[in-house]
C-alpha cells in the first residue's frame, strides 16, 4: 500500500517463502516469468542490488530471459523518443545511453527522491490493483553455497542510560575510551 500511494497505479508482486533464497539467475527466471503474464511493457526497474547480495546480476539476467536491452548504474531516466535516455554513473566517468524500448534498467538511490504521500493518496492506494501471488515457477539455484566463513557475530552488550541521569556521560566517555584500547 506505501508502494501504491506514491504514484504506481499496479502492483504485480511475487511473495512466496520459496523465492527467499533464490542466486540471480533463479530470481532473473522468476522475474520473467511474472513479467510474461502481465504483457506489453515499457521498461522494467530495479534496484541496484540487493536481492542478489549486491552483485548486481539480477537486472542483466532479466534483460537476457526478456531479450531486450538494459542500462545499469542509472542515476537519470527520461523518456526519448522510442526510448529513454539514461545518465550512468561509472566508476570513472558518467555517460549518457539512448536505451530502446522495451528494456531493463537498473537504478542507482539518487535516481529520484520517493514522493511523501498525502492521506487523500494513501486512501486511494487501498483501491488500486495489486496482484500478490506465489512465484510462478519453480526456480532452482544456479550456484550452491557449501560454507559461508564470514566471522560470526560478536555478542553486544546493550547497556542504556538517559544523558540527564548523574554521570550518565562520564559512564559513557569511559566506556568508549575503554572499548578503543
Amino acid at each position: 500500500k506505501n508502494i501504491m500511494a506514491r504514484g504506481v497505479d499496479e502492483l504485480f508482486m511475487v511473495a512466496d517463502d520459496a523465492a527467499a533464497d533464490l542466486d540471480s539467475r533463479a530470481t532473473a527466471e522468476a522475474l520473467a516469468a511474472e513479467i510474461a503474464k502481465i504483457g506489453e511493457y515499457n521498461i522494467v526497474i530495479c534496484g541496484d542490488g540487493s536481492a542478489d547480495n549486491y552483485a548486481q546480476q539480477v537486472d542483466v539476467q532479466l534483460a537476457a530471459k526478456l531479450g531486450v536491452a538494459s542500462a545499469n548504474g542509472v542515476v537519470a531516466l527520461e523518456a526519448a523518443g522510442a526510448g529513454f535516455t539514461a545518465t550512468r554513473r561509472l566508476e570513472d566517468v558518467t555517460e549518457v545511453v539512448e536505451v530502446p524500448a522495451p528494456c531493463v534498467v537498473s537504478v542507482a538511490p539518487e535516481v529520484a527522491l520517493p514522493r511523501i504521500p498525502g492521506m487523500r493518496d494513501i486512501l486511494k492506494a487501498g483501491k488500486k490493483p495489486m496482484k500478490v501471488e506465489a512465484a510462478p515457477v519453480a526456480c532452482e539455484n544456479a550456484v550452491e553455497v557449501v560454507e559461508v566463513k564470514a566471522p560470526k557475530r560478536a555478542e553486544r552488550k546493550l547497556e542504556v542510560k538517559n544523558a540527564s541521569d548523574d554521570g550518565a556521560i562520564e559512564w559513557f566517555s569511559a566506556a568508549l575510551k575503554a572499548a578503543l584500547q
